[in-house]
Order: C-alpha cells, then structure tokens, then sequence
C-alpha cells in the first residue's frame, strides 16, 4: 500500500512538472498544452500536449483570451532578442554655464583693483534611451531602471575629498508600438570644475578647485514576463562600463 501510494506521489509530481496553460475551444472543449514556438510568419503556433504530442494549430481556433495569451508568449520571447528589441543610449549635455567669483584686491601702495578669483564650469548631463521596436508586435508594461555613476569634489584649502555618487531611478513605459522607436531622457546630474587664480594670500594659504565628472549609467530593461516572473535585459553607457568598480547596487 505505502509502495502504492508513493507511485502515486511521483506521478503527481510529474504531471505537475508538465502541465502547460489550458486552451479552450469557442464550442467549450479544451486542451492543456505547452507553446514550444510561434511562427510569424505562417502564423501556426506549435503546442505540446500532456501526452508529449506536438500540434501545430492557428491560435485563431482558441477563444480570444488564449489568442492573447499566445500573443504574449510571442511578445516575451521577442523582448529577449537583441534583434527585434533594440536598446541604444548615449549620454547629452543638456546646459553649460560659467559662474565667476571676483573680489578687491589691495596692493602695497594702497591701490584697489577687482579681480577673478575663481570660475566654475557647470556642465548638467543626462543618459537618453532609445528602444527600437522591429517585431509587428508591440510592448507594453516595461521599464527602465537606472544607476548613474558620478564623483565631486568641493573647493578647499587643503586637498579636496572626492566624493563618489549615484542617482538611480526609474522609467517606466506604457507602450512601444511595432515598427517604432521609443525615446526617453533619464534625469540629469549637473557636475562643475573650478578655476582658482594663483594669488599670494596673507595666510599663506590657497584654495584648490573642486572637480566633477559623470563616469557612466549601468541600467536594466524590464518586463514582467507570462509566468509571473520579471526579465531584464542590462545595458551601459558606455558599453565598457567596468561592472567590477561600477556594480549594480543593493
């Protein structure tokens, strides 16, 4: 008896381990099956039963619910291909501007003249994503996740702390129709340079500039998929962007 009831678990476990998606029939039959592939082109859909029979069959026979549910299989597997879902980005100075600093100086013979002290150079800086959709089908519910990675020092009078910084956020996407391009601009940074004037102060002390840049985005195209489950595709600007001293954050 117990020999019997393990069988019985096993093939449980096994029929578990197999069972695909229930398609129904407009006149109400069904059959529960796994899509093993989509053909766009003769618009056949390749399903296998329980009984490990492949079918080819037009999803049009099935109710309109599973006409959509083979759809998405479809869209899932074309967000994955590099091919039909193309990601681009490149970074966009979005502003640069000069601020200057200028004080009155006195010379030994009493005299008073204004002069630059310092300039800073303000540079504000953005990533912008492209998504190039080449499938007919288009892609709904994605979006963008986004680290970037950038470093700022402050003026001092002795050697300035570099400090290094990230701003991450999130885009996301309602829709990208087939056969067309998606575009977006991540939020910006600004990061600035200073030029200090070499001056002779009383103190004997002089000021360092504090120095800026953006090192680069580390970012993930996301979908949630069929299953439940939510794939992502990564992506950095620029494509060399070292993963060892610029990694995805916790």
């Amino acid at each position: 008896m117990e020999k019997l009831l393990f069988t019985l678990f096993i093939l449980l476990l096994v029929v578990n381990s197999v069972s695909g998606h229930l398609f129904s029939l407009p006149d109400g039959r069904t059959i529960e099956a796994t899509i093993r592939s989509f053909n766009d082109h003769s618009g056949l859909v390749e399903l296998e039963r329980l009984d490990e029979k492949i079918v080819k069959i037009k999803p049009t026979v099935f109710i309109e619910k599973d006409q959509r549910y083979i759809q998405m299989w479809s869209v899932d597997r074309l967000f994955l291909s590099s091919l039909n879902l193309q990601i681009e980005v490149d970074d966009v100075v979005l502003d640069q501007w000069k601020e200057e600093e200028y004080a009155d100086l006195t010379d030994t013979a009493g005299n008073t003249e204004r002069e630059l002290m310092k300039d800073t150079h303000y540079e504000k800086i953005a990533f912008e994503v492209t998504l190039k959709n080449r499938s007919a089908e288009p892609f709904e519910d994605l979006y963008v996740e986004y680290v970037i990675f950038y470093e700022q020092s402050q003026e001092s009078y002795e050697k300035p702390k570099l400090q290094q910084l990230t701003k991450r956020d999130k885009v996301e996407i309602q829709r990208v129709d087939g056969k067309s391009t998606w575009v977006k601009k991540t939020d910006n940074v600004t990061v600035h340079k200073d030029n200090i004037m070499s001056k002779n102060w009383s103190s004997g002390q002089s000021r360092t500039g504090g120095k800026g840049e953006v090192h680069g985005l580390r970012a993930r195209l996301c979908k949630k998929m069929l299953d439940g489950s939510v794939s992502y595709r990564e992506f950095t600007s620029p494509t060399s962007f070292s993963e060892t001293r610029y990694p995805w954050p916790d």
